[in-house]
Order: C-alpha cells, then sequence, then structure tokens
C-alpha cells in the first residue's frame, strides 16, 4: 500500500490539522496555535470510515402506482415488466434536499437491496405538477448534513474491487457532485494494494484531483 497515500488519510482521518500561528513579537518563546476546521473532503472521509451510512434508508413508505404523479406513469409500467404484473407500489420518500423550504419526492420501483445498487428518481413540483428532476444510483445512502452543507452521501460498488463514495448536493435540479473518494484494491496475494483517490468540487462545478 503507498505509504504516501496512508499518511495523508490518517492525517485526514485523526481530524483537524493543527497550524503554528505568528508570533505576536520577538520577545515571546512560545507560538500561539490554532485548529483549522476540517474541509468537506475530510469530513466526508470520516463518514466513509465511520460506517454509518450502511443502512437501507427507513424513511420510505409504499405508494399504489395510481397515487402516483402522471410522470411516473410509464416507469410503472416499466416496474411491472421487470418485477411483475402483480407489482403496484412505488417506495417514495420526501426529503428537502436544496433547503428551499419544499420537499423534493424521492421514488424507487424497486422494493429490495442488494450489492448492484438501486435507481431513484427525483421529482420535482413545479407550478403544481411534479416533474422528474435528476435520478441516482446507490447500493446504500443518507441525506446528510457536512460542514452546514445538505446533500446526499452515495454508496456504490463498482464491481469486486472498486468503491465510490460520493457527497452530492441538489443544485438548479441537479444531484452534482461536491466531494468523490475512490477506493481501488488490487487482488496481488504477493503485493496486496489499496489506492484511494480524492476529488472535491472547485466553485465552478469543476472536479479537482486532492490525492
Amino acid at each position: 500500500m503507498n505509504k504516501k497515500i496512508l499518511c495523508l488519510s490518517a492525517a485526514l482521518l485523526a481530524g483537524s490539522v493543527v497550524f503554528a500561528a505568528p508570533a505576536k513579537s520577538a520577545k515571546e518563546e512560545k507560538q500561539a496555535t490554532y485548529v483549522a476546521k476540517p474541509s468537506l473532503a475530510e469530513e466526508v472521509l470520516k463518514v466513509v470510515v465511520s460506517g454509518k451510512y450502511r443502512k437501507e434508508y427507513d424513511k420510505f413508505h409504499k405508494v399504489p402506482f395510481e397515487k402516483l404523479p402522471d410522470v411516473c406513469k410509464e416507469a410503472c409500467e416499466g416496474a411491472k415488466d421487470i418485477y411483475g404484473k402483480e407489482e403496484n407500489t412505488a417506495s417514495v420518500a420526501y426529503i428537502d434536499l436544496d433547503c428551499d423550504g419544499s420537499s423534493e419526492m424521492i421514488v424507487t420501483y424497486r422494493h429490495y437491496w442488494g450489492n448492484g445498487g438501486t435507481m431513484y428518481d427525483i421529482l420535482t413540483k413545479r407550478n403544481g405538477k411534479w416533474i422528474k428532476s435528476d435520478e441516482f444510483h446507490a447500493v446504500f445512502w443518507q441525506p446528510l448534513k457536512i460542514n452546514g452543507r445538505v446533500g446526499l452521501f452515495l454508496d456504490n460498488k463498482c464491481g469486486w474491487d472498486q468503491r465510490e463514495y460520493s457527497f452530492c448536493e441538489f443544485k438548479n435540479g441537479k444531484v452534482t457532485p461536491a466531494v468523490v473518494i475512490d477506493l481501488q484494491r488490487y487482488a496481488d496475494k504477493n503485493k496486496p494494494r489499496l489506492t484511494i483517490t480524492v476529488n472535491a468540487a472547485e466553485e465552478d462545478g469543476d472536479m479537482n484531483y486532492l490525492f
């Protein structure tokens, strides 16, 4: 395992980094110190290590297909084709993803969870009607507030050797990644390796490689 990556990961997981502040005068023998606020990437990495997100979101309730908004009609028909004609309910949760005072509707037509993950639709109400704004896929997910920012923490398994964790905000009707952490392992018994890659979004939305 790359020692540089291990050391940097350990520093991030340890919490805040201590920096030496300038001395007030030349006569002072001790330097003052201050503790820097952990970055969003640091806090997201802590969530990954904690594993507390690894549970099914428990705020869903079953809604019959006929009571869903019209925009869901095509997806309902598709669910019947996949899961059988007897399937006639969707799982629905209401979460205010963008903190505008109105909840978005998160809908899935799959009632079981597994390593392959599940697809979710995000519906937003516009002019009194529900429209599909975006969608996301995850094995596990939770709505979280990290460093004062509200978003979705997503855990996705990409085959047996890769895992992607992301903290995404809902901006302008789209799921927008703010931090993406990728774990890649290599199946070599003689030289087992784990590569950790962390990317964080700049203000303009572009992803910036951290390490």
